[in-house]
């Protein structure tokens, strides 16, 4: 655990002449010191005569810098994995940990120092090991004088005593049976019966565990661990929440609306709390979502809850989501118990049919990332959010505000950017300064302080639902399930033949029945459509601080590359509307730019003609078809650039897509405007005139994909 520098004299070999680092290293738990190394295993010396020591661990992830006489220099730390997490004691809360790692922070000047490593996972004999998740946001509880760090994540709930000397060391865990191998547990470890070892390894999700340690030693005995089978059971993805006294709250996550509160039942001499076996665990209430529960977070008597009826585990293709607070019962019941309140501008899980955000959108919520009790009375409870946000809301349900930002409209690299996938979050209030910090990070741990809280103020108006009131809200309802549309048609008008030039200029072009398209932060564009007896035109005028830049090399993934403008057509208007794959005669023209050169790409799914020019587009996501991809060298495209935007105009001919609009016909079909980074290297954002299922930006399938049943309605005139 040192280096050692050493005298090479022919003849003589080598002589040790000094070390550097503390003789046997840093401790591998409790109190840091960083004049030991721990498993260094990298080596360099600059041309100062500095030697750098690079380490092979992550608790914490360090590079240490030392003169070449043995005098350290600059200790410098990084992540110690993926998506950083932390959290801090908030009895104590100059103590933030951050992947087993505990920090001393001083919330006025900003510095921090290293206090120690707390866990390490199976450090001897069989015990409860580091699943990953496990060390990434340890919450502190404090109970009957000891102190305790708890893990609430996919490995159940784990709970640690931690020692005087930092060590901490576990004492109790439980959880779903499917946990088990991420504690490091293979088959032969289990200390239960071999007929019951083997039937949980074919089938370990109709298993619960639990463990307790009776005898102090942190290890796990057949006499302290029970594998029991259960009809179901608790277990969520981003875990349970674990209350002051230790009270675990979580739910089924899937298909029944259960939550479940598991007190604790005993406590033994040595400071270990007994849960009851998961056999004497029942359900304590149920939520109206039966489709997936998300998080809980207990507030008091209430009950704030990430809920959703049908759909998936991701938040996709449910009827409804929610962030909802129940009334907690005084005993358990079978039935739902009662809502207070559902806030239902939510999109949950990854949040991948979520418009880009706006004030009052909660996107992406994933879990609940603690609450704070302002004083004028008010709790705000935070959200987080997996395109980069934390949302805050009142305890009576009013939205508050947005943190950091929606990385789909395609920030700049600061410090309140959190990039995808944002799996961060602890909010609290500092009980030594009175003030709300958001703890959360990307590569790295970060504390803000959430200033402006104390403006909040609540008040009471009266509210009266007209009739006039309700057929809005239905026909609100009815837009959002995709039945109708709030958008006017788009406007497909007869021009005579050779009066449009494609030139970049639109002087020949009468923009007033063009349709708006608005991203956002001043991305915005305006798109007009015409045809005469042999050709289709398109106009799009674009509001980009970049405009049309696209390094592209590939014709076919030119939409992935930089800037682009999109044209769907469904040719074919005898298809059923109601399709959600692509049919004969569903196109997508796009118009970009390859090597500073104008091109339209066009791209059928399902091919009308013998010749194909197939195109697969792939991602560990799946793949997407296409019968012909092919560049439309038929077609004109033309760009003028000015300093805040562009304007590009294109003509195709008709023959060349297969389509004949008639006049007074409709066709369904929508237009679209996607936008690059700075350097027009790749795309950050895409919208839509009528769908709005396109925040995705990272994925080649899904952003190839044509989506025919979220297209409106073109009308030719």
């Amino acid at each position: 655990m040192q280096v050692k520098v050493f005298r090479v004299e022919t003849g003589k070999g080598a002589q040790l002449i000094r070390t550097i680092g503390k003789k046997g290293g840093r401790p591998w738990v409790g109190r840091y010191e960083p004049e030991g190394m721990l498993r260094p295993s990298g080596i360099t010396v600059d041309s100062e005569g500095k030697v750098w020591v690079c380490e092979h661990d992550d608790a914490p992830r360090r590079i240490s810098v030392w003169t070449k006489d043995g005098k350290l220099i600059a200790d410098l730390l990084g992540a110690g994995h993926y998506a950083v997490m932390g959290a801090a004691d908030e009895q104590n809360p100059q103590w933030v940990n951050t992947h087993s790692t505990l920090f001393s922070v001083d919330y006025a000047t900003g510095k921090w120092q290293v206090l120690a490593t707390l866990v390490r996972p199976q450090m001897h004999g069989l015990s409860f090991a580091d699943d990953e998740y496990t060390s990434r946001d340890y919450k502190f509880r404090h109970v009957r004088g000891q102190t305790y760090i708890v893990h609430c994540g996919r490995g159940g709930v784990v709970i640690y005593l931690l020692g005087d000397d930092f060590v901490a060391r576990p004492v109790c865990a439980l959880g779903p049976g499917g946990a088990l191998p991420l504690h490091g547990f293979v088959k032969d470890d289990l200390p239960v019966p071999e007929n019951v070892r083997n039937e949980f390894w074919r089938n370990s999700h109709s298993f619960a565990f639990w463990w307790a340690d009776f005898n102090g030693d942190g290890l796990v005995q057949p006499e302290e661990f029970a594998l029991e089978r259960v009809q179901s059971y608790w277990g969520l993805y981003w875990g349970a929440w674990v209350d002051d006294d230790l009270t675990i709250w979580s739910a089924t996550p899937h298909g029944t609306g259960a939550i479940w509160r598991i007190p604790v039942k005993e406590w033994l001499q040595n400071g270990v709390p007994v849960y009851p076996k998961p056999s004497e665990q029942k359900p304590w209430m149920f939520v109206h979502g039966k489709g997936t529960i998300h998080s809980v977070l207990p507030n008091g008597d209430r009950l704030f809850v990430l809920e959703q009826e049908g759909g998936d585990a991701y938040g996709k293709g449910a009827k409804w989501q929610a962030i909802s607070c129940y009334l907690v019962p005084q005993s358990p019941i079978t039935t739902v118990a009662k809502r207070l309140w559902a806030y239902r501008r939510a999109w949950l899980g990854f949040g991948l049919e979520a418009p880009l955000a706006k004030p009052g959108d909660v996107v992406g919520a994933m879990k609940f990332i603690g609450k704070a009790k302002l004083d004028n009375g008010i709790t705000i409870i935070g959200v987080n959010g997996y395109f980069g946000q934390f949302n805050l809301l009142t305890d009576t349900g009013l939205w508050v505000a947005s943190l950091c930002k929606d990385n789909r409209y395609g920030p700049k690299a600061d410090e309140t950017t959190v990039w995808p996938e944002n799996f961060s979050g602890f909010l609290f209030r500092n009980r030594n300064d009175g003030k709300v910090y958001l703890i959360a990070g990307d590569t790295d741990c970060r504390i803000w302080e959430v200033t402006g809280l104390e403006s909040i103020q609540l008040a009471q108006t009266k509210f009266t639902l007209t009739e006039s009131d309700r057929k809005l809200a239905l026909r609100a309802a009815a837009i959002r399930q995709g039945i109708v549309s709030e958008l006017p048609p788009i406007r497909l008008r007869k021009v005579q033949a050779g009066r449009i030039v494609v030139d970049g200029n639109l002087d020949d072009w009468d923009m007033s029945v063009a349709v708006s398209i608005d991203g956002g932060a001043d991305k915005k564009a305006k798109v007009a459509l015409a045809y005469d007896e042999t050709s289709l035109y398109a106009a799009f005028e674009v509001t980009d601080d970049s405009p049309m830049l696209n390094s592209g090399k590939d014709f076919a993934l030119l939409f992935k590359t930089g800037d682009a403008c999109d044209l769907y057509i469904a040719t074919d208007p005898s298809a059923d509307p109601q399709r959600t794959r692509p049919v004969a005669g569903d196109i997508r023209l796009l118009f970009s730019v390859m090597d500073k050169q104008p091109i339209c790409v066009l791209y059928e799914p399902v091919s009308r003609e013998g010749s194909k020019a197939m195109r697969l587009f792939t991602s560990p996501t799946g793949a997407e078809a296409f019968d012909r991809v092919e560049v439309l060298t038929a077609a004109k495209v033309a760009v003028s650039r000015k300093g805040k935007g562009y304007i590009l105009e294109a003509t195709v001919p008709l023959s060349a897509i297969g389509f004949s609009p008639k006049q007074g016909a409709t066709y369904k079909g929508d237009v679209g405007v996607i936008w690059s980074d700075a350097g027009g290297s790749r795309n950050v954002l895409r919208v839509c005139y009528f769908n709005k299922d396109t925040a995705i930006v990272n994925d080649i399938p899904t952003e190839a994909r044509l989506q025919p049943h979220r297209w409106g309605v073109i009308t030719v005139e």
